[in-house]
């Protein structure tokens, strides 16, 4: 449940054109943050319905935005380098503010930060990808994804062409899950498991040396 706790609205007209802004600061009853919103109508944008009748479609923006979703369950920014950290924190609000463009380049960027940190080899980034599967750092299917993410980066950076929304998000929670994967999840188990006392793996003795056989 949500209540308004301030309503304004201001009405313009000149002549034949008419136009109206309303204005609202509402508050969630749950969490009690707080959201603006307004609500702009003019003579000029009109639109016809079904039954070619005129209506007024209203343009509604709201701060903080809702284009973008939390970050996912168990993602402890802390734990993230600091370089891709302020990375995530760039390409978030890019999205946030629907700069689609801009995301989509950080998006690759992201992917670049983490293959650089874990010493990924190869020619391109794609090389880069699938050298973190040899090495089982990234599952097949992971990198699947991160080889559609590099795709999209890829076109917004050569091309300035935006994505959705929706692909947008969806990429950037792949990519969070990746880093919870790499940075955070290990992270936590080290000061965890080393609370409990949790014994570290004894160490292989090494291998005995056998001598070649004589040659006869």
């Amino acid at each position: 449940m949500t209540s308004i706790l301030h309503r304004y609205s201001e009405d313009i007209g000149h002549h034949s054109f008419q136009a109206n802004t309303a204005h609202q600061i509402a508050q969630c009853n749950g969490c009690l943050s707080l959201t603006y919103l307004s609500s702009a109508t003019n003579s000029e944008d009109y639109e016809h319905d079904e039954n070619n009748d005129v209506y007024y479609p209203a343009a509604v923006k709201m701060y903080p935005p809702r284009t973008l979703k939390p970050l996912i369950d168990g993602v402890d920014l802390f734990a993230i380098p600091n370089q891709t950290r302020e990375l995530l924190t760039e390409t978030r609000g890019a999205l946030a503010n629907e700069y689609q463009v801009l995301a989509g380049i950080g998006l690759r960027g992201l992917i670049e930060t983490v293959v650089k940190a874990q010493g990924s080899k190869g020619r391109n980034l794609q090389e880069k990808i699938d050298d973190l599967v040899e090495n089982r750092i990234l599952t097949p299917a992971r990198a699947n994804i991160l080889h559609e993410i590099r795709a999209i980066g890829n076109v917004s950076a050569h091309e300035a062409k935006p994505h959705t929304i929706e692909q947008l998000n969806l990429a950037l929670e792949a990519i969070e899950h990746v880093l919870q994967e790499v940075y955070v999840l290990p992270d936590k188990a080290k000061r965890v498991f080393t609370k409990v006392g949790v014994p570290s793996p004894p160490e292989l003795p090494p291998m005995p040396i056998v001598p070649p056989p004589p040659v006869l």
